[in-house]
């Protein structure tokens, strides 16, 4: 099948290329054929999803053939972002690993121990350019973006299908925005989801993905390698709470976002077979964070 990406890449047009690419997920068609020639500004809420939901499929056994590559700006922020190398693509333009440093984290796997600890290295740096909050330290919010690449790799590690030969990875990007002084940054995994992560240390069961969420914004989250509830989830939100940005979790069938003391939830018509967590967060607008990133960028 013919797969059109076209506008701005976020989590919304996630949304219809997952609906889209139901034939190739049930195996229906055996080929994707991309066309990125109309694709727009991609922000890593939809470029994470968007590479997760590619490896997904080829390791269904379908094959992914990029027909079309986007824009020469675009193809060349995709190829620096490592989007096109996650995929199995071609990349055919140049990449220059010095472009740009201090501004973002390319795709990464969160499953690669070799990185594992230069990720949560990556998060503390940029913890140091958001505002300030008053009710959580930046300790705490350190300790909970570290819990959630932590939960984000256990989820991962726990899924285990014996007709699935080559897996789709655990990943992670962040961009910082600096007109707008905002980082963003997404999590995406196809590890069991919240839901089934609370029930396998939980007494009690969930009637739906919503509740597992509302469950664990409101506790925090847990794996089975450790001991009470963690700060995750709900430290999170407590924090995106004070610092004005938003918080968005899509797990199973259900979609989450806080932004400020509002929250709107929403039912999707397809499932998502692990989480997908995104944060918007303010910087403050004198940021510079390429001696925090530097390293990481050239690595």
């Amino acid at each position: 099948m013919r797969l059109p990406v076209t506008g701005e890449l976020n989590d919304h047009a996630w949304e219809e290329l997952l609906s889209a690419c139901q034939p190739c997920i049930s195996g229906e068609d055996k080929t994707l054929k991309l066309d990125f020639s109309s694709v727009g500004w991609s922000s890593p809420s939809g470029l994470v999803p968007l590479a997760a939901l590619l490896n997904v499929i080829r390791s269904k056994g379908v094959e992914v053939v990029v027909t079309h590559y986007p824009p020469q700006d675009i193809c060349s922020y995709y190829c620096r972002m490592d989007f096109l190398e996650c995929i199995g693509a071609e990349t055919p333009c140049q990449r220059n690993r010095n472009s740009g440093a201090g501004r973002f984290i390319e795709i990464s796997e969160l499953h690669n121990s070799e990185i594992h600890a230069d990720i949560i290295e990556q998060l503390s740096a940029l913890l140091e350019a958001v505002s300030e909050a008053n009710d959580i330290s930046k300790r705490s919010f350190i300790d909970a973006c570290g819990e959630l690449v932590s939960n984000t790799r256990h989820a991962y590690d726990r899924k285990v299908d014996p007709r699935i030969t080559e897996r789709s990875g655990a990943l992670i990007q962040a961009q910082y925005y600096p007109r707008e002084s905002q980082v963003e940054f997404c999590i995406c995994d196809t590890g069991v989801g919240i839901k089934a992560s609370l029930e396998a240390t939980d007494t009690a069961g969930y009637s739906s993905h919503a509740e597992a969420i509302t469950a664990a914004l409101a506790r925090g989250n847990r794996n089975q390698e450790q001991t009470g509830a963690g700060l995750g989830l709900a430290a999170l939100a407590s924090y995106i709470r004070k610092n004005g940005g938003s918080l968005s979790i899509r797990t199973g069938d259900a979609r989450k976002v806080l932004e400020r003391e509002s929250v709107s939830a929403k039912e999707k018509p397809k499932t998502w077979p692990g989480t997908i967590i995104t944060l918007r967060l303010n910087v403050k607008s004198d940021t510079n964070l390429s001696k925090s990133w530097e390293r990481m960028a050239r690595s």
